[in-house]
């Protein structure tokens, strides 16, 4: 792959998240040279004649430098990171749990400093320009007009700075609670159908799967195995544990032997425990994606849409550090259900014809 075909290929976090900070980081460059005297020179490339504000200028253009310098050095980092925790997240599941696991720890708080160091860059630009305008002995009308609106834009990044860092914290200070699964149907002990009990029983015992803790029949659609909690619309409790769900609109279109395929395939994820590893991964990638919304804001439909675009090089990182995941997450779900079809295949058998249409295609998992 030749280079120009290589970084064309790359997505727009990249250029963003390294692109920003690195031009605040020459532009700061190129201030600091105008307000530091070299030697041998008189005045500086400034002229700058007012010796109460010229102090500032020079440590100004410093301090938005290195501002520049370190959000491009810890986004060039970042995105290393993810590439290779993306690579080994290929390897194994619990290769791709640590991943996130260390992304739910590390990912905020590189957002947050991120969009602080570049906001901080930007009004550091704007408050140098600010006072050298200021600085000038005579300064028109229209550069006056100008001069303040450089201000009050320095401003309000500062503004949009501390607002950012306020929901943030507001955000890691938040106990996260777990949404449940809401269901139309009602949970059924053995005693309330005890045939039920022992199909579902005899297909767990046939294909050495594990038995669900709990069965749920019901209106939504699919079939499905979860270890998240479950909340009737009804109010009636569920069992905790593994709960199994049939839906009783599509068992009407299928036979006994159809619906012990199916059956089997979702307790085959009991086995390999796909349902606790997603009660695992579900709230650690809910939460990677909520801490992206308290640096964005995206979810407030009062926002006037500032905030995105000066959080984007944070928030593109953070975006794509959970698309950066998406090859590996459909591996292992591929993976996932096909150790779920052996458990099927049990039941069904292998020869054509023995599951019509493919009854897997009933299974939402």
């Amino acid at each position: 792959m030749t280079a120009r075909r290589y970084f064309s290929r790359l997505p727009p976090a990249f250029w963003v998240a390294l692109g920003v900070p690195l031009a605040i980081a020459l532009i700061a460059a190129w201030q600091w040279h105008r307000a530091s005297p070299w030697p041998g020179d008189t005045a500086t490339y400034l002229h700058v004649r007012s010796h109460g504000l010229r102090q500032y200028l020079a440590p100004l253009a410093l301090l938005t430098l290195l501002a520049g310098v370190l959000a491009t050095a810890t986004s060039g980092v970042a995105l290393l990171a993810m590439r290779h925790a993306a690579a080994r997240a290929l390897q194994s599941r619990d290769a791709l749990l640590h991943a996130f696991e260390s992304g739910r720890r590390w990912l905020p708080a590189f957002m947050l400093l991120q969009t602080l160091l570049v906001l901080g860059g930007l009004a550091g630009l704007l408050a140098f320009e600010v006072i050298h305008a200021f600085d000038q002995p005579a300064v028109s009308r229209n550069a006056l007009k100008l001069t303040l609106l450089a201000a009050l834009l320095a401003l309000a990044l500062l503004w949009y700075g501390a607002r950012i860092a306020w929901d943030t914290l507001r955000f890691a200070l938040r106990k996260p609670t777990p949404d449940p699964i809401e269901i139309m149907g009602q949970s059924l002990s053995p005693a309330q159908a005890p045939l039920l009990w022992e199909f579902v029983r005899d297909v767990a015992q046939r294909t050495g799967a594990l038995l669900p803790d709990a069965v749920v029949v019901g209106l939504n659609e699919g079939f499905f195995v979860t270890e998240y909690p479950v909340v009737l619309s009804n109010g009636q409790p569920v069992p905790e544990g593994r709960v199994l769900y049939l839906p009783l609109p599509y068992m009407a279109f299928l036979d006994r032997a159809q619906v012990a395929a199916v059956v089997a395939h979702e307790v085959g994820h009991f086995t390999g425990e796909d349902t606790r590893y997603s009660l695992r991964f579900a709230p650690i990638q809910r939460t990677l994606a909520d801490s992206i919304l308290a640096i964005t804001n995206e979810h407030d439909d009062d926002d006037d849409g500032w905030r995105t675009w000066l959080s984007a090089p944070a928030s593109l990182c953070g975006k794509w550090f959970l698309r950066n995941f998406d090859e590996a997450m459909r591996h292992w779900s591929r993976e996932r259900e096909l150790a779920a079809d052996a458990f099927s295949s049990r039941i069904a058998g292998t020869e054509p014809g023995r599951w019509p249409c493919c009854a897997a295609r009933y299974c939402t998992n």
